[in-house]
């Protein structure tokens, strides 16, 4: 946790637009505007201007909008959702598209979209859930199959619709009555059916059973499909549960957990005579691994499963098989990760599992695979699951219906780091990763110390602290190399201060849990010579606050908190307070030290996990417990003071006697720690982690949930009030349906709050002769019908009683597009590498897309591509030769359905001569009266400046009020009249004028 009066930090390459305020702001609101859901825990946050650097344990990050709680249907040919989401309680198992319209859903949920529905629910061509279908079941179905009239139902139940079932039923397929006539008994061991399959009027199914009908029958069981007898003379058994059957002609493939099959050795896949049940001995393919699923085609058999070899060969996951002998083709996509489920459509074989990488390109859980490539084969139906998927349906139609424990789709890749600019909503592609938990950051320039468990970095060897570039990710030589965990971390003047559970850093030096190194990486003497683990820090110019599990600092008694020498990490002796348990995190603001943790008591006194005691060097109130007591019910993970207020994130349920779960509000002193109204109405619980305040948004972020129950990860409440005009609206989708066009958005996270949208299109690029209207509301949702075949160009501005903002990023859609509902989403993680003068970028595909090529835009300032626009083709590399400059590049994807939004900005520079400098960084400003205060960092790239221009307009972009030259990055101007300041810097150089960074509208009231 770092507060924004702690340093100003950089970051912003787009245009922002905020307003300025003193720390005593109004309250945030109730309901995030954090665009993105990150699927695990958030431990640390360190904001840079408007860019927020996230840290902690998760390997992904997805549009909050996207959410789908375990079960979706996309488009084969879009990979869009073509159902609205659905609120499912619990696993979804099965699928089957029913002749009369609509979907028959099986699985072990008891509701959906908040309506009782036990284990089945019918759900019409609309996605809604059909209110007069009411069928239950008393225990899990697993799967469903249409064969005619009839809808067969397996699972675990013992009753259907109240009619005793033994895991096996018939349904009418139009009416979904149930069939009285077909009763069939499975039982015996850990009893359910799992998998069905039809043939000339036999029924086949698998799982885990030992009876049927009352006669022994192990795993495989075969029954008239119209009246449930046995069929006679079937004796196929397996000695373990099978999971699916696949049936074609007189031959019956089976996978699942067996070492024996149909009489004969054969683990993992078996080839049975359909008849008979007996295994069909030619057919062997010595698989070393369980089955999981099968998917036939002509004279082959796809299988996934555990193995490693199969068929002859070196096959991990998924393999083609001759279907006569069991031999292994050259077809080869080497998952990175088991693959569960696999569905055939035509040529091209549907794969769900836990994979992220397949075919040699990345694609999360779910992939479409081309089965006449060898290499290739990796289509670009790309949906991108946040986490794992088990089952995968496909109707007649091509609607791709998929379930498993993922919770949004579109989701993006990144290992415990990533950077999300909290004004474009933008996931920026600073991508580094780590291989372990990251649990601490901070940010000096445009450099990001991040601290924690982990081992490697960026691909780079790093011992739990590393330096990163926070333009590009690349990891610096700097190096501190503790022995053990980095808890916390805090850069201050020149140097990084870390500690956590360490007792030597680099060299062998000897360090009691807490050492400072230079940024130019030199050790630096600071030694607190802790006796236990040191949990955070706060530093000052002259202490530095320490908190843990301590009871001794340099060998005096310090119980848990305790304050160091800045310089020398010497205890200071009169700050000697006594806490009772943990201390957890610690926070500093005007000779107060707030503290947080597991305890119960402090200097004495009760004090209930949160605590302040007063700091005052050399008087003998040092150290001394104050009044201010908020009783908090549960640990406190972190606390941070900003002016009158002060905020709480833990594992608690409440605060001063009222429920707060997990995140609070409290006056700060003199008032006694009073709890304050405001309460978040978008998290249901969770253990919150960190907090990060600022004059414009509260930032929270731990393992926490939201009303539906899904993983969040981090939620932003942006200040009320704020004025100025706002940002524009971010992630604005597309989706074309014929002549019917859907928009959706979402408001802009930060600065000044829109009270309607503003819509502009035409029929090419900056046009608004088609369209240029205001919504005249705050929803986020636009729908026009009839739209006439053609291309279209969209912008979107927010806009209130202050005026209209700038335009978002252009979108260009087609109407009567084929093979596509929207334009693909931005690529991936664009980088750039310069060897000598050859650029090579690189960037992943776009998820939730279908691309058909990609396109790189150059420019010679930030945001302009007027060195040229590049169609590549659908390769994710481009390499070319450039004279000595720097290069702003962008990357966009291209579909039949028109352009997407492109990539975050990336540089490259080439040569080792002078270029003009780069943009400024994260600009900000403070106003006191009629003085204005503005601080920013100087350009991470092109050549060092002398020099930088103050600019200031009454509008976005003008300078018509000042342009004024200044030596140092930092400005302060008195008198200033009352009104609003559009306001940017750019950096001068001996060879030209650099772009402007971010703007701010500085308020003077």
């Amino acid at each position: 946790m770092l507060t924004s009066t702690h340093a100003f930090r950089i970051l912003a390459t787009t245009m922002i637009v905020v307003g300025l305020a003193q720390p005593s702001v109004a309250d945030p609101a109730t309901r995030s505007t954090l665009g993105w859901a990150i699927n695990g825990i958030v431990s640390e946050v360190a904001r840079a201007g408007d860019v927020a650097y996230v840290g902690g344990a998760f390997d992904t990050v997805a549009p909050a909008p996207n959410q789908v709680t375990g079960f979706s249907a996309f488009a084969a040919d879009s990979a869009t959702p073509v159902l609205p989401a659905l609120d499912v309680n619990g696993r979804v198992r099965a699928v089957a598209a029913l002749p009369g319209g609509g979907w028959l859903v099986g699985g072990e949920f008891t509701q959906v979209n908040g309506v009782s529905r036990q284990r089945l629910v019918r759900l019409l061509a609309s996605g809604a859930v059909d209110p007069t279908f009411t069928l239950t079941a008393n225990q899990a179905v697993w799967t469903l199959l249409v064969s005619g009239s009839r809808v067969y139902v397996g699972g675990e139940f013992t009753e259907l619709g109240g009619s005793p079932r033994l895991r096996l039923a018939a349904l009418d397929a139009t009416t979904l009555a149930l069939d009285a006539t077909f009763a069939p008994t499975v039982e015996g061991g850990s009893t359910s059916v799992c998998t069905l399959a039809v043939s000339d009027g036999t029924l086949y199914f698998g799982g885990r059973f030992t009876q049927v009908n009352g006669a022994s029958q192990d795993n495989i069981g075969a029954v008239n499909a119209t009246t449930g007898a046995s069929l006679a003379g079937f004796v196929g058994e397996t000695d373990n549960r099978v999971n699916e059957l696949a049936v074609s002609g007189t031959a019956l493939f089976v996978a699942g957990e067996f070492q024996n099959a149909g009489g004969a050795p054969r683990q993992g896949i078996a080839k049975l005579v359909a008849a008979t049940g007996l295994v069909d001995a030619a057919f062997n393919a010595t698989a070393d691994g369980l089955g999981y699923s099968l998917a036939l085609s002509g004279t082959s058999v796809f299988v996934s499963g555990t193995f490693d070899n199969i068929g002859g060969q070196t096959r991990s996951y998924l393999a083609q098989l001759d279907a006569t002998t069991g031999a292994a083709s050259a077809w080869n996509p080497n998952p990175s990760n088991r693959v569960h489920d696999i569905a055939l459509v035509g040529t091209v074989l549907l794969v769900t599992g836990d994979f992220d990488d397949i075919g040699g390109v990345q694609r999360l859980y779910l992939a479409a695979l081309d089965t006449t490539r060898t290499t290739g084969m990796t289509l670009t139906w790309n949906p991108s699951l946040n986490d794992g998927a088990d089952t995968i349906e496909v109707d007649a139609a091509g609607t791709v219906f998929v379930s498993g424990w993922f919770q949004y789709y579109g989701a993006v890749r990144r290992s415990n780091l990533a950077a999300i600019d909290l004004l474009s909503g933008e996931l920026l592609s600073w991508n580094p990763g780590t291989n372990g938990w990251v649990r601490g950051l901070d940010v000096l320039g445009n450099r990001v110390y991040v601290g924690g468990d982990f081992t490697t970095i960026g691909g780079v060897s790093r011992s739990r602290i590393a330096e990163l570039d926070g333009v590009t990710g690349v990891v610096s030589p700097w190096t501190a190399s503790p022995n053990a965990r980095v808890k916390g971390l805090m850069v201050f003047g020149d140097a990084v201060y870390f500690v956590g559970e360490f007792t030597q850093i680099k060299d062998s030096t000897s360090r009691g849990r807490g050492a400072a190194v230079g940024t130019d990486g030199t050790v630096r003497p600071w030694n607190p010579a802790a006796d236990a683990m040191i949990e955070s820090l706060y530093v000052t110019e002259t202490r530095t606050f320490l908190g843990g599990e301590f009871l001794q600092l340099g060998g005096e008694a310090h119980s848990r908190l305790g304050a160091v020498s800045t310089t020398t990490g010497a205890p200071i002796t009169a700050f000697a307070p006594t806490v009772s348990g943990r201390v957890i995190r610690v926070d500093a603001q005007d000779g107060i030290v707030f503290f947080g943790g597991d305890f119960s008591q402090v200097n004495g006194s009760t004090r209930n996990n949160a605590a302040a005691v007063q700091s005052a060097p050399g008087m003998p109130a040092d150290g001394t417990l104050l009044g201010w007591n908020p009783n908090v019910g549960g640990p406190v993970y972190d606390i941070d003071a900003f002016g009158a207020d002060v905020y709480f994130a833990g594992g608690f349920g409440s605060v001063g006697g009222e429920s707060r779960p997990g995140i609070a509000m409290t006056d700060a002193l003199p008032t006694g720690g009073a709890v304050r109204p405001w309460e978040p109405e978008d998290v249901s619980g969770g253990s919150i982690s960190v907090i990060d305040t600022s004059e414009t948004a509260v930032l929270f972020g731990g393992l926490m949930y939201d009303e539906n129950n899904v993983e969040i990860g981090a939620v932003l409440y942006p200040r009320l009030g704020l004025p100025g005009v706002p940002p524009p609206p971010t992630t604005p989708e597309v989706l074309v349906r014929g002549s019917r066009l859907t928009l959706s958005w979402t408001p802009p996270p930060l600065g000044a709050r829109p009270t309607t949208y503003v819509i502009e299109g035409g029929s090419g690029t900056g046009l608004r002769n088609l369209a240029n209207f205001s919504t005249g509301s705050t929803a986020t949702t636009f729908t026009a019908e009839g739209l006439a075949p053609g291309t279209y160009y969209l912008r979107m501005r927010s806009a209130n009683a202050s005026g209209v903002g700038a335009a978002g990023l252009e979108q260009a859609f087609v109407v009567g597009a084929v093979g596509c509902s929207a334009p693909p989403a931005a690529p991936l993680n664009l980088r750039a590498t310069v060897s000598g003068t050859s650029v090579t970028l690189t960037w992943g595909s776009s998820p939730q897309s279908i691309v058909g090529s990609y396109r790189v835009l150059a420019g010679s300032a930030s945001g302009v591509a007027n060195l040229g626009t590049f169609d590549v083709g659908s390769v994710l590399t481009y390499t070319t030769t450039a004279p000595t400059g720097a290069y702003f590049v962008r990357v966009q994807a291209v579909n039949n359905c028109g352009l997407g939004v492109p990539t975050p900005e990336t540089v490259a520079v080439v040569g080792g001569a002078p270029v003009p400098p780069g943009p400024v960084f994260g600009l900000q400003g403070a106003v006191t009266g009629n003085t204005v205060s503005l601080q920013w960092g100087p350009p991470s790239v092109g050549s060092t400046p002398f020099q930088y221009r103050v600019e200031a307009g009454s509008a976005p972009g003008l300078a018509n009020l000042a342009a004024i030259t200044v030596a140092e990055p930092a400005f302060v101007t008195t008198g200033v009249p009352a009104g609003l300041y559009y306001v940017r810097v750019r950096a001068i150089s001996a060879f030209g004028v650099g772009p402007a960074g971010n703007e701010i509208v500085v308020a003077v009231p």
